[in-house]
């Protein structure tokens, strides 16, 4: 097949970008909250786009730092960003595999790979990510150290070797092996047709558990920019550490989740397909599940982009915009604050 080239920026409000050098075969493209449709050459694509391909096609984007990924063939991921007070990029990567070469500047870049089960962090290095159909991850590590981790456990993986991972757990790290992905890629594919309604309850049980924690976090986050103008400076001090931490947290949390949603969005179209669904053990389950996850995820995705607004830099604005501090914030009765978290 022969290989086009496009231009197609990813977009973050960082004001990173990157280019689709080049891709063969049938790459697809999806805008925030779209349906999938052929890639066009020099459209651009923003925060919570999607890149997909087909069978025996890859795609190559070049970020504006030089960092080079490859989504290959059968793969699906989305745009994101953690959005803490040093935002980066993340790619998250709902099955499939995306290599990656970080480039290597001063101070180090951040990055993320993040799959229904793990997170692969890296400042500068050249990694493969990939994530099977039943959300099991496994990293190969070329140059450079990856730490990847699913909340539970971190394992430091370096040059030359690999670490598989899932939501119970990581490996510890061995010798990279020439994988045959057609082969883990079957073996992942089974498993989830063996396992998928046990598999689809966990990821279930885990995005409720992200998304109450996210919950608490937000409106802990009100709280305290409602405390914060009267409060003395010590105090203002102390909140400022805690919006930040929460702000971090947050964005963690959301990152994660977005894994774990599409992970749940794919499965609903393997129930819906006619020869993986009539072997798929929890097909019923993840229709059913779906529906409400879909709700949850609109509420989920609302708290984190609120919770995670909230800064040292928007409390310094809210207390400019009263007139440095001098006027109280008042009851919902007679309310005129400037609530960032829209209630």
């Amino acid at each position: 097949m022969n290989a086009l080239v496009v231009l197609v920026a990813l977009q973050w409000i960082t004001g990173v970008e990157a280019t689709v050098a080049s891709f063969s075969g049938t790459v697809s493209v999806a805008p925030p909250g779209g349906d999938l449709r052929a890639a066009q050459k020099g459209e651009v694509l923003k925060e919570s786009s999607r890149v997909k391909t087909g069978a025996q096609s890859e795609v190559t984007l070049v970020l504006s730092d030089g960092s080079t990924l490859k989504l290959r063939e059968k793969s699906e991921m989305q745009v994101a960003v953690v959005k803490t007070e040093q935002q980066k990029p993340a790619m998250v990567l709902f099955f499939g595999r995306l290599w990656s070469k970080i480039a290597t500047k001063v101070g180090g870049n951040q990055f993320d790979v993040v799959t229904p089960s793990c997170v692969a962090g890296v400042r500068g290095t050249e990694f493969e990510t990939a994530a099977g159909e039943d959300g099991s991850t496994r990293v190969t590590v070329n140059e450079g150290n990856v730490a990847v981790d699913n909340e539970k456990k971190q394992v430091a993986v370096g040059a030359g070797q690999q670490a598989d991972g899932s939501t119970s757990g990581v490996d510890a790290p061995k010798s990279k092996s020439d994988t045959d992905w057609n082969k883990w890629n079957a073996e992942k594919r089974g498993n989830l047709q063996k396992n998928g309604e046990a598999i689809a309850r966990e990821t279930k049980e885990k995005i409720d558990a992200r998304r109450a924690e996210a919950q608490a976090l937000f409106e802990k986050q009100k709280a305290l920019k409602e405390e914060y103008p009267n409060a003395t400076d010590a105090r203002k001090a102390a909140i400022k550490e805690e919006v930040t931490k929460n702000a971090r947290r947050l964005a963690e949390l959301g990152v994660r989740a977005t894994g774990q949603f599409g992970a749940f969005e794919h499965w609903g179209e393997l129930a819906d397909d006619p020869e993986f669904g009539a072997k798929f053990t929890g097909s019923g389950y993840v229709r059913s599940e779906l529906k409400r996850l879909r709700r949850v995820k609109a509420e989920f995705d609302k708290m984190i982009a609120e919770g995670t607004d909230m800064s040292v830099r928007s409390l310094e604005k809210m207390m400019d915009d009263m007139g440095g501090g001098k006027k109280t914030i008042k009851d919902k009765k007679g309310s005129s604050k400037d609530d960032l978290f829209k209630e």
